[in-house]
């Protein structure tokens, strides 16, 4: 007896395909129909590492704050003392603080990035365009209070001392001041334009100390203190350029002096006058927008001008630049410094398309050099440059490369589509950051839309798989010392400018989950196969997980929802079992009818949706089918 088929005919006999591991990531690039098993076309807030092997959605943030600005740099300052602050940028300020901001410095050029480091307990930033600031951590801004600064002005340049209100009736009540310093070495006057924070003096409390007064080189016999008269407003005092010298320091250790000279007495105009001490040597830190500690040095480029130049200070002494250190990389081949890393006691320093190193392991100076590129794939993203076991990460023009030292490694062929998204017109904004063996890359996509970043994509050095979060993030810091315990912290790139910890929270109500596999034959190579059982092995407590499968085709594509708050005990129909935390869903595939055919298909795409704030884990997936033959 001979039996005819239509279209496919299925034998009964009953198979299984098991989805075990998720952790091959996003492969978005591949064709569909040749990504393994375990890798995804779409992967979004979502980690193979919280448990390896497995799918997991991505905690919630934990809200910190709002400062009312895009967050344009984050710096967690530590001191010997044990103390520690949060420091951001953004908009014109510079504030501190983990829930509430109070300011350290105002009337800065607005929507700048700040880079920032800490050295011999002092906190350095820069921005490119305004001149270099300092903090010592020193928060008293009290009125007419003995030790206090001025409010909105807890900074001072780099190079400059720092000024504090002391108590004493010399200098003019109400007043507003400013201070610089100079060097002397028996022979040359040197001098440095940077200025002391301004400073506002009490009714009372009118005279003032100055404190972190900077030290000029070995051989410096004397310095100079010189001061502005007594201004009507901060506006007037930061625009005065007529200082008086009020204070002559006879030694290169002193670093705290009390200024109680009246205005009348300055304006005498004592010797060497301004004038005659700058017709002397510049010894002003330099502006830029890259800094790093090395050598015990203060290593500075990124200068808007000087493109390609890196400058370095005194030994020990970040206050202190001399004019002729510094170093000029590859100055005619059109590129700009990007950024400077650490290396073996070397430097790296990036540019627009090379990478090369700057060998600075003999003591003297004068045997410094530069090498020859060791990579002609430089660096676009300034920001994105990050150090990590694996080597240098950064974000090249085509994809995200890995220096390790001798040469340039492409590691993103799995996501070039994602590296194509990232505005170009923004490549210079993207931010990067290692944290828990993961690189991070804070982008703008074009697909998403917007001039900021909204995206971030997500390296996993472990499993060695990709993964998108949405988020918008515009700055990164890790809380790795003190007392902290190694939380990454982020700052918004929107006008909202939320600071998160990235420790789990649930500040994120809503959280779009998306994870989408390649097409698969189940394995059932040649033959269509008729679906007719799944099982979801998960955990979770909350939400409504959504399970998609779909044929190519396209005749197929339904969908069940798994309740995650189910335990199995209280399901009378034995859908959801297990023993929980880890439970089971199954599910049947509605038989065939006038509206849902049944589901038959060659190729197979399975894919899993949510939207909540919760966390759960898919650990495996179970397709059972029945074998058909093929099409008659």
């Amino acid at each position: 007896m001979l039996t005819f088929c239509q279209g496919s005919c299925f034998a009964q006999q009953e198979a299984t395909f098991d989805l075990l591991s998720f952790e091959g990531g996003l492969n978005s690039k591949s064709s569909p129909y040749l990504i393994a098993a375990n890798e995804c076309i779409t992967a979004s807030n979502v980690r193979f590492d919280t448990e390896y092997g497995s799918l997991s959605k991505r905690a919630s943030m934990t809200l910190k704050g709002a400062t009312g600005y895009a967050v344009r740099g984050l710096h967690r300052y530590y001191k010997s003392d044990g103390t520690a602050n949060l420091v951001h940028a953004g908009s014109t300020f510079l504030k501190y603080g983990e829930t509430s901001y109070t300011t350290l410095k105002n009337g800065l050029t607005s929507g700048l990035r700040w880079t920032f480091v800490t050295y011999q307990d002092v906190m350095i930033g820069m921005n490119g365009t305004d001149n270099p600031q300092k903090w010592d951590g020193e928060k008293t801004t009290t009125d007419n209070t003995d030790g206090a600064r001025t409010a909105n002005l807890l900074t001072t340049d780099l190079g400059a001392p720092f000024a504090e209100l002391n108590t004493g009736a010399n200098l003019d009540a109400s007043s507003w001041y400013q201070y610089r310093i100079a060097y002397y070495d028996g022979s040359v006057f040197k001098y440095s334009t940077s200025r002391s924070n301004p400073i506002l003096t009490g009714a009372a409390v009118q005279d003032i100390t100055l404190v972190g007064i900077p030290i000029g080189p070995t051989g410096t016999t004397t310095r100079y203190i010189y001061r502005t008269l007594g201004n009507a407003s901060q506006v007037a005092v930061e625009a005065d350029t007529t200082f008086y010298l009020i204070a002559t320091i006879a030694d290169n250790s002193t670093l705290t002096i009390n200024d109680a000279m009246t205005d009348d007495t300055a304006d005498d105009d004592a010797v060497p006058v301004l004038s005659t001490v700058e017709t002397g040597t510049n010894v002003t830190p330099p502006l830029g927008k890259y800094s790093i500690i090395h050598a015990e040095k203060l290593f500075i480029s990124g200068n808007n001008t000087d493109r390609s130049d890196i400058n370095w200070s005194d030994d020990f002494n970040p206050d202190y630049f001399s004019l002729a250190d510094f170093i000029q990389v590859r100055p005619d081949d059109g590129d700009a410094i990007t950024f400077m890393n650490t290396e073996l006691g070397n430097l790296i320093i990036g540019k627009t398309n090379t990478i090369q190193k700057l060998y600075t392991d003999n003591n003297s100076i004068v045997s410094w050099y530069m090498s020859d590129p060791f990579s002609y794939i430089g660096c676009p993203a300034p920001y994105s440059a990050e150090n990590t076991p694996n080597g240098l990460y950064y974000l090249g023009w085509d994809g995200v490369y890995i220096f390790n030292g001798f040469n340039s490694k492409l590691i993103s062929v799995n996501v070039s589509d994602q590296i194509a998204d990232i505005l170009s017109a923004n490549i210079d904004e993207t931010v990067g950051i290692f944290h828990d063996n993961k690189y991070l890359l804070s982008y703008t996509s074009v697909d998403a839309g917007g001039s900021t970043n909204n995206r971030v994509l997500i390296h996993d050095l472990i499993t060695d798989s990709f993964s998108i979060d949405i988020k918008s993030i515009d700055s990164f810091v890790v809380f790795n010392s003190g007392s902290d315990s190694g939380t990454l912290y982020s700052g918004d790139s929107t006008a909202t400018g939320n600071i998160y910890s990235h420790a789990p929270g649930s500040s994120e109500a809503a959280i779009a989950t998306t994870w989408e596999s390649g097409w698969t034959d189940l394995g059932n190579k040649g033959r269509k196969s008729l679906l007719n059982r799944f099982k979801i092995f998960y955990t979770g407590t909350a939400g409504s997980l959504v399970f998609t499968y779909t044929n190519d085709e396209g005749d197929t594509a339904d969908s069940f929802t798994i309740d995650l708050s189910v335990a199995p005990t209280d399901d009378i129909e034995d859908l959801y079992t297990g023993v929980a935390p880890n439970k089971i869903y199954t599910y049947y595939p509605e038989a065939n009818s006038e509206t849902v055919p049944e589901p038959i298909g060659q190729y197979w795409k399975f894919k899993f949706t949510e939207g909540a704030g919760t966390v759960w884990n898919v650990e495996r997936v179970e397709v059972r089918f029945e074998d058909g033959e093929n099409d008659a």
